[in-house]
Parts: C-alpha cells; structure tokens; sequence
C-alpha cells in the first residue's frame, strides 16, 4: 500500500524564507529547535507591530480580521465580509489557495469594484525581498477569487513631519509595485511547488554566502558551525566595503595585506589598532570638535531612541 507524501502548509514567511534560502526553509519546519533568536528580534517585532497599528489608525471604518479562536476563524470571518458587500478597509483579511495562508496587512476598497492590497513595513522604502511577499499575497488573494488591481508596500515617509502629538497624517507612502510584482504572480505556483519538494526530501546542503546578507536568519549559527575555521581576523572588519574588496581578490586574512596599500585613512587606522592591539583614540581630535560645547554634556547613541512612529511632535522629522 502506498503512502500519500506529507503536505506542508505555507506562509508567506515560508516561502520568503525558501526564495532566500531553502535550507531555512527546511530547518524552519523540521529544525525549529536549532534557531536562536537574535537580541534585537523582539524590537523589531515590537517597532512592526506598532506601525502597522499606526496604518490602521489611519482608516476610520476598518474592520480589524481577528484570529480567534484559529485562523479558520479569519478565513470565514473575511469570506463573509466579502460576500456581504462590505465597503471599508479590511484589516487582516485572510485567505488560502492550495495550501497557502496569507493575512493581508490592508485591503482597501478601491471605489470601481475592485480591492488595493498595501502591505506595511516600518521601513522608509521598498526592499527587495518585499516583492516576492507582496506577489506571493496578491495571488493567493486573487486565486481565492478577490479582485486585487492593485498593490503597494506602505512604508514610512521620510518627507513626513509631526506637528501635532498623534497626528500621523501623512506618515505613509505606497510604493506601488503592481506592475513589479507582475511576473512573480505568475510563477508563484511554481515557486510553492518547488518549497514543497524541499520539504520533502533531505536538508539542503548550503553553505553560507551572499544569500545571507539582507534578511537576518536565525539558523545562522547553526549554518556557520559548517564552515571551516577562518582567520581570528578577517579582511571584513575594513568597513565601507573594504573587506570585500580584498576578498574579491582572494585575500581573507587582514594580517595579510601590506598596510602600504591601505589608502582609505579609516581603513589604515582600523588596520594599526587591529595589529598593534592598541585603541584608537583621537584625543586632541575629540577636544577640539567639543570645544564650543556647552555643558552639561549628555551622551546617547541615536539607535537607542530610533522610534519609528514619533512619539512628540517636537522637533519630529523622519530623517532614515
């Protein structure tokens, strides 16, 4: 007697994570206990969360799809909102088509029959990896019979000034991407069927490389263990690109290169502190930039405070 193969339920964050890379994708199913969560995951979440509230705050009359008590719950509940005619926003309209879930950020009605799906990112811009998320939400969408004509990340506006606390009017922009997106529809189908194989057979044998970068992977340790030992300082700690320069041209260690080549100065001071164990430390540099400085002084790195929806209108303008 033969045995049906399994099949596995998709995300969209399954097949983004099989289009970055299909060993995460594997390793996300069938090794979840190898991930280790990085430290600035929870901000980050925290930061999406609190943006994609901010977007929904902008939609008087949206209906907001809640997963309770499961998602079979959403699905029914955004079926019947669609069925019944419903004329506002959609927050978390949920669908599925052969064997992939999605829950669209925002569905909004477009006036002439029609839907316009925005995804929303905390980010100031489009990345690359959005393309894929949004094409693989529109055909879904579109293949459980939602007339989607078209789809925009929503992403935060760096021409957007506060002026008022809790006036968030203009702090999105829609990056359209109907037209990008366009070519990814169309193959999704083969792109889910190609996560399936995946799953199905062995762990991938990939080494790390440049489909890491971007993305940030929680089975990277898990991925680097395989690698061989490198050199306890490698060309990559010449920032700006210096690294890579050097290892484009075969050269992985930093003690290997001839410092008499070194022409960027930062790249020449990072090179003297790393072999010569010695901090560099530009004291009459730092005295004299902090010359005019009035007192008291406070010191603070800006990362610590990067909210990305401002929570005082003073001085509030989007600079990242």
């Amino acid at each position: 007697m033969s045995v049906a193969p399994p099949t596995f339920g998709l995300s969209k964050s399954r097949i983004t994570y099989f289009e970055q890379c299909p060993k995460r994708l594997w390793l996300s199913v069938h090794r979840p206990d190898l991930a280790e969560t990085d430290e600035g995951a929870e901000a980050r979440f925290a930061a999406g969360h609190e943006v994609g509230a901010a977007a929904c705050s902008l939609l008087p009359g949206g209906v907001m799809v809640e997963a309770e008590p499961d998602l079979s719950a959403a699905l029914a509940t955004t079926k019947a909102l669609l069925e019944s005619g419903h004329e506002d926003p959609i927050f978390e309209a949920t669908f599925q088509h052969d064997g992939v879930l999605v829950r669209v950020d925002i569905l909004e009605p477009n006036g002439i029959g029609g839907w316009h799906m925005a995804e929303v990112k905390s980010s100031t811009k489009p990345k690359d990896y959005h393309v894929n998320d949004l094409a693989t939400q529109v055909w879904v969408a579109r293949e459980a019979g939602v007339s989607v004509d078209s789809a925009a990340i929503r992403h935060l506006d760096t021409d957007f000034v506060l002026k008022s606390d809790g006036s968030l009017e203009g702090l999105f922009f829609d990056s359209d991407l109907t037209s990008n997106i366009k070519d990814q529809v169309e193959t999704r189908a083969e792109v889910v069927a190609a996560a399936r194989e995946t799953l199905a057979g062995e762990e991938p044998s990939i080494l790390p490389g440049s489909h890491c970068n971007g993305l940030p992977c929680n089975f990277a340790a898990y991925c680097e263990a395989a690698l061989p030992l490198g050199p306890e300082w490698p060309v990559t700690v010449l920032p700006y690109g210096g690294g890579n320069h050097w290892l484009s041209r075969g050269v992985e260690d930093l003690f290997d290169i001839d410092p008499a080549v070194l022409t960027n100065p930062t790249h020449q001071r990072v090179y003297q502190a790393t072999v010569t164990g010695e901090p560099d430390h530009n004291v009459e540099g730092a005295r004299t930039a902090m010359a005019d400085w009035a007192f008291p002084r406070t010191w603070l790195d800006f990362e610590t405070i990067a909210f990305a929806v401002f929570r005082h209108a003073k001085g509030a303008h989007l600079t990242r």
